[in-house]
């Protein structure tokens, strides 16, 4: 099943915030597959958290631009590291319910669609539990992600805040039992240790009889494979590989240590999923998630920031649940019967970085600038309308400081064909960046509502604005609609 399919499932009670992160975008894809089913799902409330690079990149290389981006949804992008940004996790917040999905998917058409991926769907209800903990686990780590200072990210991060209230609570050990004897655990890379290390852990001192790695992308010398095998010991180590397409480093001298099997995958489709698997006699180790088998991914001095679930199964279920029988019983495929590697193009990171013209935010009748590395410099801000054509320029010189940014009164007009923006100096011209209009934003956030609440607001939502506060008068008027309880409600002083 593809992951958006699963995005726009609605609980009871709608929720009204979802936040994704990515490390490749392509634009087309969130507003077309991505931003309908959140939206299905309740949601108003939206944030996409993208590598810094590869957001840059999707608006400057020539595609069609995005519409309602900072318009009806907040971008935001960590600052650039000697790392990249990789994890791929979706969270849904409601008031009483939540849902996280953590995945190797990008928020592209392939990661939505086409790709052969991974993911899990972890969801919480009323009751406080482990899946609740995760999920609140989930939550602090994105919310690290964006700096506290106020902006419509951040905005969009305090107004979903305010109303999920079971956020605040435990979020217990790193390793949850759950009831059916199985064992869960959110894994990022912003803890002190790598995730490889956290595997190998949880893992203990079971003996592993089986290693199956499956990783679209290698080190060049195999070093974070080989350092899982000497932490793990397996007595075998498997590696389902696409013979035809494929990255694996055939000459690296740890590659004649494994048993590679044929991927057995469908050709026309990249298999993009990365999932180990430690076999033990009484459990199946298993983690997945963003990280490849790199020490970029895994390693704690790696530099990428990653996401990963880990799950403890009885034995036997990893194989029954991901077919793992096929790569297990599968003839071995010599490094000979690999076709040449044929290495993906190197994505130009130092450069796009080197091109950024810092980000751009619309607010009272203000454009509000932060230029990259706290420098504004010279030349002039070039604006540009919905379609990438320009606007109008405004030296560097007219914006005054306020603080770290700069700031310049916009007339109305411009303010409403404004969409993005872009720093030229000379013959520099910087990548385009989106411009975030902070009161359509605020304006967009409403809380789905439902049944007889619904009925009564549309007579003041059809086509005028409606306060938030009125809106959580009904609710409070008629909750008995949203609990559907049968008892007759006590009246309370307040």
């Amino acid at each position: 099943m593809k992951l958006s399919d699963r995005l726009g499932r609605r609980p009871r009670k709608p929720f009204h915030s979802a936040i994704a992160t990515t490390f490749a975008v392509e634009f087309a894809a969130v507003e077309e597959i991505m931003l309908p089913q959140l939206m299905a799902s309740g949601a108003t409330n939206l944030l996409l958290i993208a590598d810094d690079r590869m957001a840059a990149m999707a608006l400057s290389d020539g595609s069609r631009l995005p519409i309602a981006l900072g318009r009806e949804y907040a971008l935001h992008s960590p600052p650039a590291s000697d790392g990249i940004f990789h994890p791929k996790i979706i969270l849904q917040l409601g008031r009483e319910t939540g849902r996280a999905f953590v995945s190797s998917a990008n928020a592209t058409g392939a990661g939505l669609g086409g790709n052969v991926e991974i993911a899990i769907e972890i969801e919480a209800g009323n009751e406080d539990g482990p899946e609740r903990e995760i999920l609140r686990a989930i939550w602090q780590y994105l919310s690290t992600l964006v700096p506290e200072e106020a902006s419509p990210t951040r905005d969009a991060l305090r107004w979903s805040r305010e109303r999920t209230p079971w956020l605040d609570g435990p979020v217990g050990a790193p390793l949850k039992e759950l009831d059916d004897g199985s064992a869960i655990g959110f894994l990022h890379s912003a803890s002190d240790r790598g995730i490889a290390d956290q595997f190998v852990e949880w893992v203990g001192e079971e003996k592993v009889r089986k290693l199956i790695v499956v990783s679209p992308y290698w080190d060049s010398d195999l070093r974070a494979l080989s350092e899982m095998a000497t932490a793990l010991s397996p007595k075998e180590i498997i590696l389902p590989i696409d013979s035809e397409r494929h990255e694996f480093p055939v000459d690296a001298h740890f590659a004649k240590k494994v048993r590679l099997v044929d991927l057995d995958c469908p050709a026309s489709r990249f298999t993009h999923a990365k999932i180990f698997v430690a076999m033990t006699k009484h459990h199946d180790h298993v983690l997945f998630g963003s990280a490849n088998c790199t020490t970029a991914a895994l390693s704690g001095a790696g530099g990428n920031a990653e996401a990963c679930v880990y799950r403890r199964l009885t034995s036997g279920t990893a194989v029954d649940a991901l077919g793992l029988d096929r790569w297990i019983d599968a003839d071995r495929l010599e490094l000979s019967d690999l076709a040449e590697r044929e290495d993906a193009p190197e994505i130009p990171l130092k450069a796009l970085e080197a091109r950024r013209p810092g980000s751009f935010e619309l607010d009272q009748g203000s454009l509000f600038w932060q230029p990259p590395n706290d420098e504004a410099g010279e030349g002039a801000i070039q604006l540009l309308n919905r379609t990438g054509a320009a606007l109008a320029d405004i030296p560097v010189a007219s914006f005054a400081s306020v603080g770290t940014r700069r700031a310049v009164p916009i007339d109305l007009d411009l303010q409403q064909k404004l969409f993005f923006a872009r720093l030229v100096r000379g013959e520099f011209v910087s990548t385009t960046a989106h411009v975030s209009h902070r009161q359509a934003l605020k304006e967009r956030r409403r809380e789905a509502a439902s049944g007889q609440v619904a009925r009564a607001l549309s007579h003041f939502t059809d086509g005028t604005e409606f306060e938030l506060w009125m809106h959580e008068a009904f609710e409070t008027l008629v909750r008995a609609d949203f609990s559907q309880s049968k008892e007759r409600a006590a009246i309370a002083s307040a």
